[in-house]
């Protein structure tokens, strides 16, 4: 497709802290993986902008793991199993990035929109860095180099697959 891809590698999974995580970091649940096409073409069609996805959930539905890191926080715990995705930031091209929000390549403008085009799509649980330099975006330690989307499974409006 040419109005979204993948970055990083693929996690290994493993046990780490008493937890089995599975292999993989692209699981999402099938309401999520809708809007995640939604949104990004959406973003190419009206912003010209093209998005990568990052990590989301192991294939088990825990956090992405391999022996190089640590737990993904949030990526898997609970409730929030298959709904959250971080994704890079957006350049003043309409490219995704790897960089950080400091950085001359950073566009405001374009990553506002990621934002505002997610909310519509039912991602309300969304971190910026700590640059702050998005409104109505909560800022998060460990997001200067990339966003993170958090879908609301309870948002009204949306239709819920089981």
């Amino acid at each position: 497709m040419d109005f979204f891809d993948r970055y990083s590698p693929v996690d290994k999974g493993g046990k780490n802290n008493g937890v089995d995580h599975g292999t993989g970091d692209h699981f999402v649940r099938p309401e999520v993986a809708a809007a995640l096409f939604g949104l990004a073409a959406v973003l190419k069609d009206k912003y010209g902008i093209t998005i990568s996805f990052g990590d989301m959930s192991a294939e088990n539905g825990t956090d992405p793991w391999s022996r190089r890191g640590e737990d993904h926080k949030g990526h898997g715990h609970k409730s929030r199993s298959g709904v959250d995705i971080d994704f890079r930031y957006i350049d003043k091209n309409g490219n995704s990035f790897q960089g950080k929000m400091n950085s001359s390549k950073f566009s405001t403008v374009n990553n506002q929109a990621v934002y505002d085009v997610a909310k519509s799509f039912g991602f309300t649980e969304n971190f910026q860095g700590t640059t702050n330099k998005l409104i109505g975006v909560a800022t998060a330690s460990g997001h200067n180099n990339h966003g993170h989307l958090g879908f609301d499974v309870n948002a009204p409006n949306l239709r819920r697959v089981e």
